[in-house]
């Protein structure tokens, strides 16, 4: 009896897990596209006012700098997700902190990285849609930086915009 409650779901139909997306973001002096995955951690904690699961996503993405030049970038970023049980549509929250490659090393006007090897940290907000929540629409703030490794460390702050579709 134990293990039946812990199995079942804590609404009916519960969002596919794995996932792919594209995203555009927008900082200061530079534009961003992004293409990724998601797989699910498997950690997951129910309240009875709302539900936490993790994932971890894979990104790629591509930095086009206004002052001329681009740079690309692959990610790892562990993420937390915080969503009330009920019925689709349904609005969630986000948080991941992560490690990016950037190369060749970010420079633009005032700003340039010191590192290739910088972390990200996001805060998201978005909402599924369809029969069984597969797609979503995100909005994330999220900043990237060197966390002091060395200096210059100015950081890069995108505002970014994520469709994504769950399998």
């Amino acid at each position: 009896m134990l293990l039946a409650s812990v199995s079942q779901p804590v609404w009916p139909d519960d969002p596919p897990s794995m996932a792919v997306f594209v995203q555009y973001g927008r900082a200061e002096h530079a534009d961003s596209i992004a293409l990724g995955g998601i797989w699910p951690l498997g950690w997951r904690h129910e309240r009875p006012c709302c539900v936490f699961t993790s994932s971890i996503e894979a990104t790629v993405g591509r930095w086009s700098i206004d002052s001329g030049g681009h740079v690309t970038k692959f990610g790892l970023i562990p993420a937390v997700r915080l969503e009330r049980p009920g019925p689709s549509p349904r609005w969630f929250l986000e948080f991941g902190v992560g490690a990016n490659i950037i190369s060749p090393t970010y420079r633009n006007r005032d700003r340039h990285f010191s590192t290739a090897l910088n972390f990200s940290e996001y805060l998201a907000a978005g909402r599924a849609f369809g029969a069984r929540r597969e797609h979503e629409l995100i909005l994330r703030v999220e900043h990237f930086s060197n966390a002091g490794l060395d200096s210059p460390n100015p950081g890069e702050n995108f505002i970014q915009l994520r469709y994504q579709k769950r399998f």
